[in-house]
């Protein structure tokens, strides 16, 4: 509870208390949900805002694994790019649909709203559809907090 009043958080720590969260949906989903990770090094230099991605892997899993029968995948990807920017993605299985889940819902809200808020202008956000997963991409700057 104390990790909201910090303005950033190293990536690995944000990363274990995504993993934590993921074993617990696992329990509840059983064979319904498998997580993979592809974890680029060099992603441990960086520093995000407290439960971003933890917001947004819940999501994932209320907007997309829980409404499929079969369950789903959750995969979250990192890529340090050209630009020393980390690139976050969170894929999960399912689709998305602005008129049903508004890119303004709460969550998505307020990932934007904390970027700009630590990062200015130099984060993104992106919410799309590919084949049949949905992926969330961060791009950050390396920031020492």
């Amino acid at each position: 509870l104390t990790l909201e009043k910090n303005k950033l958080i190293s990536f690995d720590r944000e990363m274990q208390l995504v993993k934590d969260y993921l074993d617990l949906e696992m329990i509840r989903f059983e064979e319904r949900l498998h997580c993979t990770f592809d974890i680029a090094p060099g992603s441990h230099h960086y520093s995000v805002p407290p439960m971003i991605l933890q917001t947004l892997v819940e999501n994932a899993i209320k907007h997309g694994i829980s409404n499929l029968s079969e369950g789903g995948m959750i995969t979250i990807k990192t890529e340090i790019l050209k630009n020393k920017k980390l690139q976050i993605e969170i894929s999960n299985s399912g689709s998305y649909n602005p008129e049903i889940t508004p890119q303004s819902g709460y969550g998505i809200k307020n990932t934007r709203d904390r970027l700009a808020h630590v990062f200015a202008d130099e984060a993104s956000f992106s919410i799309f559809n590919e084949k049949f997963y949905v992926k969330t991409q961060i791009s950050i700057p390396l920031y020492k907090s």
